[in-house]
């Protein structure tokens, strides 16, 4: 029964690593896009006056969309801890498998 229990346990930390993993990458393309938005917003405005209006307006873009990338940046990184926690439990789980299956065949 502990084997089961031990094994449903793995599966379940397996499927949340590679949640997570999926995740991660989901928001790594997002940040990605902003970066990329943001580097085309610069070369838009190169070409423009400084204190022109239109300027103006892509700096607070610019600086909207550098907000939006620290906060996924915290984003990424909550779930860069919780991947780490499910990995403690598949190990744990894994070892309590390992542990029952040699239990097992030892003859306890």
């Amino acid at each position: 029964m502990a084997l089961a229990s031990n094994e449903i346990r793995q599966q379940m930390a397996i499927a949340m690593v590679h949640d997570f993993d999926n995740i991660i990458t989901r928001l790594t393309n997002i940040k990605m896009t902003l970066s990329q938005s943001m580097a085309d917003l610069l070369t838009f405005g190169s070409s423009l006056d400084p204190d022109s209006p239109e300027m103006k307006s892509i700096e607070r873009r610019r600086q909207m969309l550098a907000a939006y990338e620290k906060k996924i940046d915290a984003e990424i990184q909550q779930y860069q801890n919780r991947r780490k926690m499910a990995e403690g439990i598949l190990q744990t789980a894994t070892r309590n498998v390992d542990n029952a299956i040699q239990r097992g065949f030892s003859g306890r």
